[in-house]
């Protein structure tokens, strides 16, 4: 490769821009290859996720992954200390999932609904479903287990479709406006139906006991007690969900603040998780120096990142795969009439912080060969090839023709709307390591007004029938500033990569003309297979 850029470029080692980063994966195989590599990021989580990605394992190497399994497990433990008595285990069992459906009173008889657009547990040969039985003599719906050819129901048939309910007490139609106005009022609940387990005989269900249900009463008791000390020490996020095009549903069902978005038990396993996080980072200043300090705070807050993505009020159980979803199954925060929540004190974090170990061992080794290669006598000097900054695509701080490779994969027009999504993830990682990059979270919220997205919610106060087109116009605007100054540093013989893939005729017409009014001349494209057979 070396020989080829330098007959090329007369350079073997050029210098690489990404100007919207991202997760990284771009500037991550320039490092690999040992070039000077920039990468600039507005969105300040994916700014965070690029010291992850690209700067500490090219800094710290593949051993440091032990480093954060051991202080991810003692970290785990004390949390499962806590919180014990919250989630009780039959013996011989591990609890996989509690499953459960949000509940809205009957406007009839004021009996709680649980609504759910099916009762599967499992489809197949072994397949469960559950019966819902409402016995006027009883003032909430109970629960049955029924496997296999015992299943005389369709389970299908749930009690919520398209946004309107349906009463098991009555068999009467609940409007879906009822259903809001109820959830906006503050009186959506939730009823647990369902346990799935592990045991030695594999994957089961069962129905939830007097032992479970009082634990969560326990929990919400709990949370009670500590939430004023937790607001007083900011553990908490409270900040208010902003309108937008992704937020909208979240709020329509009264979730009005991102501390909403959890149910009790779940705020309280995310509250004592970033409790003993910060005692942590604390502790390990004795004993690991100032970097690995950051960077050990930096991996077990992604952790948490993970558990808050996996443990909230809009994750579900997935029938066919038999495991709990995360929240962005999709690009959105779409509200879910039924939820998973995990084990938040025995599997929780054990195996978010697992994946995170995982995940960086994976990017360590990848990058190794270069660290050895490039800094035989000094590896950690290969961090140095590597220069993340945060901060607008349109006004970057390289000099007029310094950059030989700008490769860029940047947003796809409407299709993910970037800033509104990661304020989910921004709120608690300003208070796991906003003290370790405060230039990345100083803000409330993320920045919306400057990211390059087409989104309609922006311009909908100004003019709702024209918002699209205004969203477009917007667009274009800063995709052709961005465009301009990759052409201003790019040297004369230098090479825009763009990588871009999106269904609509408009989204492409929009980045072509914003290619060519920067100055650029389109020479070549390819058609990449990126999706799944």
């Amino acid at each position: 490769l070396r020989r080829l850029l330098a007959e090329t470029w007369g350079v073997e080692s050029p210098v690489v821009l990404d100007p919207m980063a991202g997760g990284g994966s771009i500037p991550f195989e320039s490092l690999r290859f040992g070039f000077r590599t920039y990468a600039n990021e507005l969105n300040p989580v994916a700014s965070f996720v690029l010291q992850g990605t690209l700067v500490l394992p090219a800094r710290l190497g593949p051993g440091f992954a032990e480093e954060i399994a051991r202080w991810g497990a003692r970290w785990a433990k004390r949390v499962e200390e806590r919180l014990d008595r919250f989630f009780p285990r039959q013996s011989g069992e591990s609890i996989q999932a509690y499953i459960f459906a949000r509940t809205v009173a009957c406007p009839e008889t004021g009996k709680p609904v649980p609504l759910a657009p099916n009762w599967w547990l499992r489809k197949g040969k072994d397949a469960v479903a559950v019966r819902v039985v409402a016995d006027p003599e009883l003032e909430e719906c109970r629960f049955e287990l029924v496997r296999g050819d015992s299943i005389d129901f369709d389970p299908d048939v749930g009690t919520v479709k398209r946004g309107e309910g349906r009463s098991p007490w009555t068999g009467a139609t609940i409007p879906g406006d009822y259903i809001k106005s109820e959830a906006r009022a503050g009186r959506m609940g939730a009823q647990l139906y369902a346990v799935a387990v592990k045991t030695s005989q594999g994957r089961d269900f069962r129905l939830p006991t007097t032992t479970d249900l009082a634990a969560l009463e326990a929990a919400e008791t709990e949370l009670a007690r500590q939430l004023p000390v937790w607001e007083a020490a900011d553990l908490i996020p409270d900040e208010a969900i902003p309108y937008g095009s992704k937020t909208s549903d979240p709020i329509r069902y009264g979730m009005e603040t991102w501390r909403e978005i959890f149910s009790p038990r779940q705020l309280l396993v995310l509250g004592t998780a970033v409790e003993e996080l910060r005692r942590l980072q604390e502790e390990s200043r004795g004993e690991l120096d100032p970097d690995r300090v950051a960077a050990l705070g930096t991996y077990l807050a992604t952790g948490l990142d993970k558990a808050v993505d996996y443990n909230a009020l809009l994750c579900t159980w997935e029938v066919s795969r038999q495991i709990a979803k995360h929240v962005f199954q999709r690009h959105d925060f779409s509200f879910k009439w039924s939820f998973a929540e995990f084990d938040g004190a025995h599997n929780l974090l054990p195996w978010a912080v697992r994946q995170v170990v995982d995940a960086y061992r994976g990017i360590a080794n990848l990058v190794e060969p270069s660290r050895m290669s490039l800094f035989p006598g000094r590896p950690e000097q290969a961090a140095d090839l590597v220069e993340v900054r945060r901060g607008d695509a349109a006004s970057l701080p390289y000099g007029d023709g310094s950059v030989y490779a700008v490769v860029v994969d940047p947003p796809y027009y409407d299709n993910v709307q970037y800033a509104e999504l990661s304020d989910f993830f921004y709120v608690w990682e300003k208070r796991t390591v906003g003290h370790i990059y405060p230039e990345f979270f100083a803000s409330e919220l993320t920045d919306k007004a400057r990211e390059a997205v087409a989104n309609p919610a922006r311009f909908e106060a100004l003019d709702k029938k024209k918002a699209k087109a205004l969203a477009q116009a917007d667009y274009e605007k800063k995709m052709t500033k961005v465009f301009a100054e990759a052409y201003r540093v790019l040297g004369d013989d230098g090479v825009l990569t763009v990588m871009f893939t999106h269904k609509k005729v408009e989204a492409w017409d929009t980045l072509g003309n914003s290619l060519i009014e920067a100055g650029f001349e389109i020479e070549a494209s390819w058609p990449v297979h990126t999706e799944s057979e």
